[in-house]
Formats: structure tokens, sequence, C-alpha cells
């Protein structure tokens, strides 16, 4: 009589772990959030914020640069994105034959961009294929080495602005290339 009761004691005990392991494991499963959705959202997030973000909506304290492109007037049109702002840069440029709106628009997207994304992502911003921006998490003076990284992932649009009001630039590309 005595073993039988020590048996079922086993058996419930044994039953009660395998229970606890399988609701463990059940709930480990749920919470499990793919290592890629942050860098999708990222992605994601600095391209909306340049495309819906308007001039106006900047903070000048934050971000003084921006306020002496505006006192210089470099900026005019405080209705822009700052993708519309980039890409009006961009086109004084190639179009217009501006020597420094390149390096301009590159200082913008650096000066815009140090609060938006963490330090330890590195992300790229190219405009027709071209690199306005880049910024390297794990070493800012080498060359970033997003062959070698872990997660990589981009986010493209095409825009198209007007620059005086009378003349329409574009379209072009924007792409945003986020990677840890």
């Amino acid at each position: 009589m005595k073993k039988r009761g020590y048996f079922f004691t086993m058996d419930a005990m044994v039953a009660i772990g395998v229970m606890v392991v399988g609701i463990v494991l059940v709930l480990m499963s749920m919470s499990y959030q793919p290592p890629g959705t942050t860098a999708i959202l990222l992605s994601y997030d600095l391209m909306n914020t340049l495309e819906s973000t308007h001039i106006y909506d900047i903070n000048d304290q934050l971000y003084p640069l921006i306020e002496t492109m505006k006192n210089n007037s470099n900026i005019t049109n405080f209705d822009n994105t700052p993708l519309g702002q980039i890409g009006e840069f961009y086109y004084r440029e190639s179009d217009l034959g501006c020597t420094f709106c390149k390096e301009m628009a590159s200082n913008f997207t650096k000066n815009l961009t140090r609060y938006i994304l963490p330090e330890q992502w590195s992300f790229e911003i190219l405009i027709n294929n071209e690199t306005l921006y880049r910024r390297n998490s794990t070493n800012p003076t080498s060359e970033p080495i997003k062959n070698e990284s872990r997660m990589l992932v981009t986010s493209r649009s095409l825009f198209s602005g007007i620059i005086n009001k009378t003349e329409m630039w574009g379209p072009y590309t924007a792409e945003v290339i986020v990677w840890q």
C-alpha cells in the first residue's frame, strides 16, 4: 500500500512539472519579438518623419543649424518637409549649379537626425542612389560595414516639390537604410 501512494505522488509531481514547463514555453513563445521588427520600424519611422514633419514644426533651440539656415535664407519655404528641403538642396546642386547645396543638405540631415535614431543604430540616407548622409554607430570615423551587419532594412519613397512657388523639381527617390 505504501508503494502505491508513493507511485501516485511521483506521478502527480511529474504531471505538474510537465504542465509548468508547457505553460512557460507557451508564454515565452507568445512574447517573442523578431529581431527585425525594431529595424523595420526605425527605417519606416525615419522616412515618415522626413516626409511628414514641416520645417516650421522643428524646434530651433534643439536644431541651431536649421535656425541659422532659416535666418540666412537658405531655407525659404517653412511649409516644406525636411525631405522636400533636402530635395530642394539636391535640385539646386544638380540642376542650378549651386556648389555648396549638397553639403548644406548633408549638414541639414545630420543636424536633423541626431536625436531621431538611437546611437546603436547605423543609417544612411540616399537621394537618387547618391549617399547624402550616413552615420556609423560602431566606429564613426570608419566606413560603415553594411554587408557584415546582422540586420539591414531599407525604406524608400518618391518625392517632388516646388522651388520659389514657380518651378517644379523631381521626382527623386529617397532611401533610408538602417542597420545594426
